[in-house]
């Protein structure tokens, strides 16, 4: 990993010690400062700041701003690190406090708080939406399953040896499966997302990682960015087995980070390149890296599509650059 790259999870891992010490205050300004997440109704873009504490709403239809949300002492957004979306209700995990906050999610509206620190979870990491469950993945190894319609926890998953959780980073439903990517073993564990059933653990060196980041799913394939070997490992969604391994020079994946599919491509940041890498879903293929200044790429986090639109989270660059989809031309720079 490049000089830079090493940056990027510095920068990540101080984020982090600064929740533990109790963040932003409260009340802080809105507007991207230190983004980390995004996710996507049909109608918002909803992405969450750890500088500033806040959320930012983004219209689709028209490429703009449409509301912020600051922290305030009600919704417990000291240090959002997580969305999930949950039947069009925006959920966000606080890292500090091990708080969840739900809100509506086209207006931004505070619906309820659920504190989980009761069954150990006080540093979550991620989110993922399985049906009527939300899963919690805590920095730990635990995971635990809320049922979003009584806010009662239904399932809870400790860290053991067999099933392989230490740090969990990302999490993932696909196919009725909760894919687990886990930082600290450089793995990922498959449970049932329905009853926490433990199905397989698919092993660093089986799948080539070393620093997993995210993943991603298409049809039959999960796509798993890996920034200590900068490439990207493809899977058998059904199996867990290695199909692939893209990692060519051509790719430009110095620190391939933040994945998203959607229509038969994949996108893959790249943080330490500043770039966009567009690859073909069914063979791997490279259709294009985008790069440079038309494109206005700062260590690039996270992605997501929503509408006809590639919306990339620039990092350091504390902005979004709205990509069509289409032609892959900047349509928009928000922040």
């Amino acid at each position: 990993m490049s000089a830079r790259g090493r940056r990027v999870r510095a920068l990540a891992a101080l984020a982090g010690l600064c929740a533990l010490a109790g963040g932003a205050p409260v009340g802080a300004s809105t507007g991207l400062d230190g983004p980390v997440a995004l996710v996507a109704t049909p109608s918002v873009v909803w992405v969450a700041s750890a500088g500033n504490s806040s959320l930012d709403a983004f219209s689709v239809a028209r490429v703009a701003a449409l509301t912020a949300i600051a922290a305030r002492p009600a919704n417990a957004l000291a240090h959002p690190v997580a969305l999930a979306l949950v039947g069009g209700r925006l959920w966000v995990a606080e890292r500090a406090s091990g708080v969840l906050s739900e809100f509506d999610g086209a207006r931004g509206r505070l619906l309820r708080t659920v504190r989980l620190t009761r069954w150990g979870v006080r540093g979550p990491t991620a989110l993922g939406a399985a049906g009527r469950l939300l899963w919690v993945a805590d920095a730990s190894g635990t995971l635990v399953a809320l049922d979003v319609a009584d806010g009662r926890v239904v399932h809870v998953v400790r860290a053991t040896r067999a099933n392989g959780l230490a740090a969990p980073r990302a999490l993932l439903v696909v196919r009725g499966d909760l894919w687990v990517l886990d930082e600290g073993s450089s793995s990922i564990t498959v449970l049932d997302a329905r009853t926490g059933r433990l199905v397989r653990v698919v092993r660093g060196t089986a799948a080539r990682l070393s620093a997993p980041v995210d993943l991603a799913a298409s049809g039959a394939r999960v796509y798993v960015t890996d920034a200590g070997s900068s490439s990207l490992s493809v899977l058998d969604a059904r199996t867990g087995r290695l199909v692939r391994v893209v990692a060519g020079p051509a790719d430009r994946l110095d620190s391939p980070w933040g994945v998203t599919t959607s229509r038969g491509r994949v996108y893959v940041t790249d943080a330490s390149g500043d770039a966009l890498t567009v690859l073909d879903a069914r063979t791997g293929r490279l259709v294009r890296v985008l790069r440079g200044p038309a494109y206005h790429l700062d260590d690039p986090v996270a992605v997501c599509v929503a509408g006809p639109w590639v919306w990339v989270l620039n990092g350091a660059g504390n902005s979004l650059s709205v990509i069509g989809s289409r032609r892959l031309r900047l349509e928009r720079l928000l922040g």
